[in-house]
């Protein structure tokens, strides 16, 4: 078995796509200590700098000098104290929904919410790029699964249609998707769900924080009677924090707390870290201003990138996705922008891609139109050199 370890890794460096860790030295702002070079970084979820907002750190300490670093039981036992019942109750609020459950992961919501709604008897239809292991956990409990492009909707239509009437159906998502940088057409999708007595469930990890006045996410932008059955989020994106959510109606949770079995073994997270999301949750609902400015710098990138003859939409969002053919030139065009001092994320064919390279830029409050301005410039200089093989996505 090693062996067979050994080989595949092999192969993966013969291609290029090897890949290990780089630790960060340093951070001030959108400015980083990162492979022996400084660098501004757009590769960072934290668009408003809430690990180094000294509120927030203030009461982590509070937290761990009150309640200690771990939680050191299940939920069910002793590991809920009165800082997750309030969070729980605060997420609620802040998503307009009856209720929500807090998890240790994304990963771990995903796995107790799938197993213990679905079974071999339902249909999962999930996002062919999701980034949540949907699918993962359907197959563990025997269901039926279909991917689908939310972009297109008569494809999934067709795909609605041929579910035998005796099969439950589950619709799974993002609001907004960290590999296309656009969000799906929401009332759309809900009507389909609806046509078809189907369920949506929608994973808002990138979304909090980033859209709405109060940064609640896509439901704040859907103006819409119809809402989805619930939906699931990690903490670690929007709120920079740990752990996850599902939310919804209140059965909804109890079932989950009854019926999931991952729910009912898993450590809880830490109390301290629980408050510490809760006044990251508070403060990001508060900056309004950085949220629109932000948005403002997501519109002048996909501006500058019209400028340079990419494709884009005109949605204020601080996220963008440049897609291309090739990986080699993802990369060549990546590592030109790291030699003059801007750090890209590249994300390689193979891992979420069917095909080709995605370039990913975030945006966040540290950053500055100067700092826009000056990797358009950058981009538009390499594309000069390589010559422009790609699509913005």
């Amino acid at each position: 078995m090693i062996a067979d370890l050994k080989r595949e890794l092999a192969r993966l460096q013969a291609k290029g796509r090897l890949q290990d860790f780089s630790p960060l030295r340093d951070r001030q702002g959108a400015t980083i200590s990162y492979k022996n070079k400084k660098l501004v970084d757009f590769t960072n979820w934290d668009l408003f700098d809430v690990s180094s907002n000294q509120t927030v750190l203030n009461v982590v300490h509070k937290g761990l000098e009150e309640w200690g670093l771990g939680a050191n039981a299940p939920r069910l036992s002793t590991g809920t104290n009165l800082q997750h019942l309030a969070f729980e109750k605060r997420l609620a609020s802040f998503l307009g929904l009856e209720r929500s459950l807090l998890f240790t992961s994304r990963n771990q919501a995903v796995l107790s919410l799938v197993t213990a709604l679905l079974n071999e008897q339902c249909v999962a239809f999930v996002d062919e790029l999701i980034q949540s292991p949907v699918a993962d956990a359907a197959y563990l409990v025997n269901s039926n699964i279909v991917f689908f492009n939310p972009e297109k909707l008569e494809a999934l239509e067709t795909e609605l249609q041929k579910i035998p009437m005796n099969f439950k159906k589950f619709i799974f998502l993002e609001g907004l998707s960290p590999l296309r940088g656009r969000v799906p057409p929401l009332v759309e999708l809900l009507e389909l769900a609806l046509k078809y007595n189907s369920e949506l469930i929608l994973d808002e990890s990138f979304s909090i924080g980033i859209f709405g006045l109060r940064g609640a996410g896509s439901l704040e932008l859907l103006n819409s009677e119809k809402m989805p059955f619930c939906i699931f989020a990690s903490l670690s994106y929007g709120l920079s924090g740990l752990g996850a959510f599902v939310a919804g109606a209140s059965v909804l949770c109890e079932y989950l707390i009854n019926q999931s079995r991952t729910f009912s073994s898993e450590a809880s997270l830490p109390p301290a870290y629980i408050a510490g999301s809760e006044a990251a949750l508070n403060f990001i609902e508060l900056s309004v201003a950085t949220r629109e400015r932000i948005a403002r710098l997501g519109l002048r990138l996909k501006s500058g990138l019209r400028d340079l003859s990419f494709k884009t939409d005109e949605i204020p969002c601080p996220l963008i996705c440049i897609s291309f053919e090739r990986l080699s030139f993802a990369s060549e065009l990546a590592e030109g922008l790291f030699e003059r001092g801007f750090l890209v994320e590249v994300l390689q064919r193979g891992g979420f891609l069917d095909n080709g390279a995605l370039l990913r830029i975030l945006l966040g409050a540290s950053h500055t139109e100067n700092h826009v301005d000056s990797l358009l410039q950058a981009i538009g200089d390499l594309i000069s050199l390589f010559g422009n093989k790609s699509t913005l996505s």
